[in-house]
């Protein structure tokens, strides 16, 4: 199910609680290409237990068997994110009702259940929440034992913004204070590669590690791994004009103890901002005499450009304003799926809607929106 704004792109939730389908860039099309201008793109949970039994979960559940082998039409997303391989929950179900879905984890060696709500905001005749460029991840842990649990949660994005270079050596970072991660990279304003990212919780303050370990292949992951399920989460400000080789991304934990019965929610903010777009379909109409357009800059800028300068404002907004994007867009949910309707008729038009979150919809700056 996608989420993201009307015409500002999206990222995916599946059926066992990953995410995939990283289309953010203003193209209308997915495929087993990738959406960036490098295959990194990584955004994924873990649960480490503490304790005298500890155990770590990559808070998702079992891969399908079919997408393992399935090497010529991998899904965007589902591309050498480097995390596909982590010890994973036993079960999973998953259930959709636009724009809200909603997965449920639970693993015999692990004692506390996960409940994951994704959503964005989805507010009928309000089209400014409606195009924030976000994804929102409610993350629920349940204490289903009769123990009280120590726990640490955390969530980790790569740089969504690396930059237009092979080795990503425009991608920088640093804290946003008491909320996470901003992310962006030294291209020319002017350039298609040029944008920011932001990683925030809501309503919790978090631990930030504003960089990874920046080492090639699978090293930042592996090295997350290892602080993660030995409780030895380091911090951060992120990167700086020196550090730039390798890929990079941010992190925030959460360490807490939870008492039998009870049960927490971490709401997680993914925010993007790429405010250029070369995307260019069929050519103007031009007077014979008329010289091609050679002007420099962007072909046209998204519709959100011009609400928030930059995907940290798009964070800070979300957080501000949550209590209200939720609740109206729970108020549209409930209209639509306590409806009279057939609920097949109910199904087609929640199916629909979700074209609005997708790829082939753009906005442009001025308001003006195309589609395919």
């Amino acid at each position: 199910m996608p989420l993201g704004g009307i015409g500002a792109g999206h990222i995916s939730i599946n059926a066992y609680g990953g995410l995939q389908d990283f289309a953010i860039r203003h193209r209308p099309a997915l495929s087993a290409m990738p959406d960036a201008w490098l295959p990194t793109e990584a955004a994924f949970a873990l649960l480490h237990i503490r304790g005298r039994s500890p155990v770590t979960r990559l808070v998702e559940g079992p891969i399908p068997v079919g997408r393992i082998y399935d090497q010529g039409l991998k899904a965007q997303g589902w591309r050498n994110g480097g995390h596909e391989g982590l010890p994973r929950f036993a079960r999973a179900s998953f259930k959709s009702e636009f724009p809200f879905g909603s997965v449920k984890l639970d693993d015999s060696a692990v004692p506390l259940r996960v409940e994951l709500t994704a959503w964005s905001p989805f507010v009928p005749r309000d089209d400014v929440a409606s195009g924030m460029p976000c994804a929102i991840l409610e993350y629920t842990l349940v204490n289903r034992t009769r123990q009280s649990v120590a726990y640490d949660f955390s969530f980790h994005l790569s740089n969504l913004v690396p930059g237009g270079d092979a080795q990503e050596k425009s991608s920088r970072s640093e804290v946003i204070p008491k909320l996470g991660v901003n992310f962006f990279n030294v291209e020319d304003p002017a350039s298609e590669a040029f944008g920011t990212a932001a990683l925030v919780a809501v309503g919790h303050q978090p631990r930030i590690k504003a960089m990874w370990f920046r080492g090639g292949w699978f090293d930042g992951i592996t090295a997350l791994w290892r602080e993660i399920s030995t409780a030895t989460f380091t911090t951060n400000e992120g990167s700086s004009s020196h550090d730039i080789d390798g890929r990079t991304g941010g992190s925030i934990l959460f360490t807490g103890g939870l008492p039998p019965g009870r049960r927490i929610t971490y709401p997680i903010v993914i925010a993007w901002h790429l405010p250029n777009s070369n995307q260019r379909h069929g050519e103007p109409k031009r007077a014979a005499s008329q010289a091609p357009d050679r002007s420099p800059g962007p072909a046209w800028r998204p519709f959100y450009a011009g609400r928030w300068k930059d995907a940290s404002a798009v964070a800070h907004s979300v957080v501000k304003d949550y209590e209200s994007l939720r609740r109206r867009t729970l108020s549209f949910a409930r209209a639509v799926q306590t409806s009279t309707l057939p609920a097949s008729v109910i199904d087609a038009v929640s199916a629909n809607l979700a074209i609005l979150k997708s790829p082939t919809l753009m906005r442009q700056e001025n308001g003006n929106v195309w589609g395919w």
